[in-house]
């Protein structure tokens, strides 16, 4: 602004009429102030539309620098919120099933790993809770099936193709309805899942749909085979599910 053209021309006319009517005690810096103050009004008077445009400008790069600050911030709390979801949610699993504990096996059933051996019928799925909160399951697809019958593919596959399965394999639970705390690794008998029978080398599959502590929805699958004493993942027994 001072060294613009206008901006002189006004300063250098001031100076020669000061010159004219200055009085001999009149100050210097009095009339330097009073000749800034008057060509400074002449200026902004005489480039007020650029004047305009430029703050235009600034505001603009202020208002767009506060929306991209802002939506960063909200990005970094959506961020911070799915994290701590991720680390406080359930995550629900299911299990080889449990029986009816042997009594001449309670010794052995306090000290070492859980055994089928140990148990017998009726049979209940396990459900795990290795997540911090509990978690409501909702929905429960289940079946048995001969090793030698089962589709090798992903659990979700096999549910989606239930028609080419032998009638009645998969079933649903109507009352699925279960709060699980967190467990660790002591399951919990899930007694809307039960049978008869645990025949050596079946596989036992399902999907386990729930809900955690803050609204979201989940699921998880399971593929196991019996053995002697325990249940056997197969071909990524709990790969298929939900992050």
């Amino acid at each position: 602004m001072y060294t613009s053209s206008s901006f002189q021309e006004c300063k250098n006319e001031q100076y020669k009429e000061s010159a004219k009517n200055q009085k001999p005690e009149g100050s210097p810096a009095f009339i330097g102030l009073s000749v800034a103050y008057t060509c400074t009004g002449r200026f902004m008077h005489d480039a007020h539309q650029e004047i305009l445009g430029f703050f235009t400008i600034l505001l603009a790069i202020f208002t767009g620098t506060l929306w991209w600050t802002t939506k960063q911030l909200h990005g970094m709390a959506e961020r911070q919120d799915t994290n701590s979801k991720k680390q406080q949610r359930a995550y629900i699993y299911g299990g080889g099933p449990y029986g009816i504990p042997n009594e001449k096996f309670a010794a052995e059933i306090r000290k070492t790993r859980q055994s089928a051996i140990y148990y017998g019928p009726p049979w209940q799925m396990a459900v795990y809770n290795y997540g911090r909160t509990p978690g409501t399951i909702t929905k429960v697809e289940w079946g048995l099936i001969e090793f030698k019958n089962f589709p090798n593919m992903k659990v979700s596959q096999i549910l989606e193709r239930r028609n080419e399965l032998p009638r009645g394999t998969v079933q649903t639970v109507k009352d699925a309805n279960f709060i699980c705390p967190p467990t660790e690794f002591s399951g919990l008998n899930y007694r809307h899942v039960e049978f008869p029978e645990r025949k050596i080398g079946d596989v036992f599959f399902g999907r386990i749909d729930y809900v955690d502590v803050f609204g979201d929805s989940h699921c998880s699958t399971f593929k196991l085979r019996f053995t002697e004493g325990h249940s056997d993942p197969i071909d990524g027994g709990y790969e298929d599910q939900d992050t």
